[in-house]
């Protein structure tokens, strides 16, 4: 016998046993081990019972292979509401929806467990009392040990409060949270989609006015609530097909498929703007909003939905261009307007550190004997490449750009200089007025600034007037008031410039501390021949001394204007009739050369001491 043969052999005596008695041994201990493995398994099968039964967080459960339910654990009695003595032996078709039964799910589930070895899916089930939640399902298909199917195990997880969470997760991160409606986000992704499917439409940016100081004076509950009720006036102004979106603060996109262009564009257009005529209310409070409308229109105006937005944007500045409650569809002009508004910008940004602003100065006088009282002084850039630049040029850009409150200041404290320069050469009484930009009245800083300006000058503040357009004040009517008393405390004349243009009510001559109203010149180029300007005139000057203020006509070019002015109740006037704007250091020159002259022509124009 060879080495590996005894080896084993001797292994075999060592497991088996050796002999015939051996071999019975051998056969007795096969028989026991098969005893023990049966004791096991069944020992094994009762603890997996056991545990599967005790399970609260899953219902676990076993189906025979037509569905009908043949075991129940306590997880599947607490989650869907069944006892076991009444769910088992009935078909497990009765946790569904009856549209999903209808579909023929139920059936569907198993096939796809047999066919794939096991089935998984997420879906919406009945509770015994018919309420619904949303189940994460398991189904393993059982076989004998011959293979053949003899039922399902199945294994159901309630997911109604994670399907919460996810949608409170997607609603936060595709929905605006104030209004409901799709954000930013959401309305490009909507929007390209329908620019994929070649769907002919109307982009409109609408944009609200007059938010900011509702929240600044209201509060941000009132705010929030006006924006709400704006909202659901223009869900009423379109179509049930057509939908809305929020895409900023202050900032909405309308979506207007099969509309391309004409009166029924144009019809929604008014109606979006006319939905805010009445005032709006929110928090116990009202107010008037306004908006602005930009369009595009796909496929003529942008081939995707960032194109479309962007030129339906540029479309919203130009709306706002022309000012509140109106409306542009966007022309190819526009983007060769913003590129020069850019390079406009650019330029600004370099011109107040450059020295390149410069105040020229316009002479105000007294009618009843033309007296100058003092100047405007009036903001002119000396453009490197351009030239001398009036306000008509630059000055929209410049206010809504980031340099707007540098350059009022700047503006602000070169008049009071200019006013001290002319006082020291003797006219005592001289005033130098100027506009104030939107950017001054929001820093929050006026105040201030006027101080500083006034003390660096050596002046008081009767020397200083500061001009506020009616659109100024409209936009901040509520919250620059107390600044604007404080400014009266120190001396310093308030006037509404371009009067009667604009959409300022009778109210805010009330409300308002002002000292003057200065009449647009477009009142005064006809005045002597066009008696409606010349009712202007007459009713604004009896406003004004009804309300103690001061009247300034600008523009005045002739001698008529002037007599006529004056018949009809105005103080003050300047215009080309006593002189064009200046250069500081030329007017003041002049101002010498007149004070030191007595010739007749200087009694015709003379100073006020």
């Amino acid at each position: 016998m060879s080495k590996v043969s005894a080896e084993m052999q001797c292994h075999k005596c060592e497991e088996y046993g050796e002999g015939s008695d051996r071999v019975k041994l051998h056969g007795s201990r096969r028989a026991a081990l098969k005893v023990v493995k049966s004791d096991v398994l069944t020992d094994s099968a009762h603890q997996f019972s056991v545990l599967v039964d005790s399970v609260r967080d899953y219902a676990i459960y076993t189906l025979d292979v037509n569905g009908v339910i043949t075991s129940w654990n306590v997880g599947a009695e607490r989650i869907k509401g069944y006892s076991a003595a009444e769910i088992i032996g009935q078909h497990f078709s009765k946790f569904y929806t009856e549209d999903d039964c209808a579909a023929g799910l139920p059936m569907r589930c198993l096939n796809s467990a047999v066919v794939n070895g096991k089935h998984e899916a997420q879906g919406r089930r009945i509770r015994k009392d018919g309420t619904e939640f949303w189940a994460d399902v398991v189904i393993q298909p059982i076989h004998e040990e011959n293979g053949i199917l003899s039922g399902f195990a199945k294994i159901t997880r309630d997911i109604t409060e994670r399907r919460k969470s996810e949608e409170r997760v997607h609603r936060l991160a595709h929905f605006d949270q104030l209004t409901g409606l799709p954000n930013r986000i959401t309305s490009l992704a909507r929007l390209q989609d329908m620019v994929n499917g070649g769907q002919a439409m109307s982009v409109i940016v609408a944009d609200l006015v007059g938010l900011s100081p509702i929240n600044d004076t209201f509060g941000r509950a009132a705010g929030d609530a006006m924006l709400n009720r704006a909202v659901a006036r223009w869900v009423g102004a379109v179509s049930e097909q057509h939908w809305i979106g929020r895409l900023a603060s202050d900032e909405f996109i309308v979506v207007l498929p099969g509309i391309i262009d004409g009166p029924e564009l144009r019809e929604i257009c008014k109606k979006m703007i006319s939905s805010l005529d009445a005032p709006v209310v929110g928090d116990g409070r009202q107010a008037y909003l306004a908006v602005n409308l930009g369009i595009a229109v796909h496929p003529v105006h942008g081939q995707s939905a960032a194109e479309l937005l962007n030129n339906a944007d540029l479309a919203v500045n130009q709306a706002k261009a022309r000012g509140r409650n109106s409306y542009a569809i966007y022309k190819s002009a526009f983007r060769d307007l913003l590129e020069s508004r850019l390079i406009c910008e650019t330029a600004i940004e370099r011109a107040l550190p450059d020295g390149e602003f410069e105040l020229f100065y316009q002479p105000q006088v007294r009618l009843k004997d033309r007296r100058i009282i003092g100047a405007e002084g009036l903001l002119r850039w000396r453009h490197r490449e351009r030239g001398l630049l009036t306000p008509d040029a630059f000055l929209d850009i410049l206010e809504k750009s980031p340099h707007a409150h540098k350059v009022g200041s700047w503006v602000l404290r070169e008049a009071c200089m200019h006013a001290a320069r002319v006082r020291q050469i003797g006219l005592s009484k001289y005033g130098v007025s100027v506009n104030l930009f939107d950017a001054q009245l929001r820093s929050g800083q006026l105040v201030d600034e006027v101080k500083c300006a006034l003390a660096d000058a050596k002046i008081p503040g009767s020397a200083l007037h500061l001009e506020i357009t009616e659109n100024i004040i409209l936009d901040h009517s509520d919250t620059i008031v107390p600044e604007l008393h404080k400014l009266r405390e120190l001396g310093v004349g308030l006037s509404f410039d371009d009067y009667g243009t604009g959409y300022a009510s009778l109210s805010l001559l009330k409300r308002f501390p002002l000292s003057q109203l200065k009449i647009d010149r477009s009142f005064v180029q006809n005045l002597c021949g066009d008696q409606k300007d010349a009712a202007v005139v007459r009713a604004i000057a009896f406003l004004a001394r009804e309300f103690q203020l001061q009247v300034v006509a600008e523009g005045i070019e002739k001698s008529g204007q002037h007599e006529q002015l004056h018949r009809l109740g105005c103080q003050l006037g300047q215009g080309f009739l006593y002189g064009k704007p200046v250069a500081g250091e030329e007017l003041l020159r002049l101002y010498k050369d007149r004070l030191g002259r007595t010739s007749k022509s200087t009694k015709k124009i003379g100073f006020l001491n």
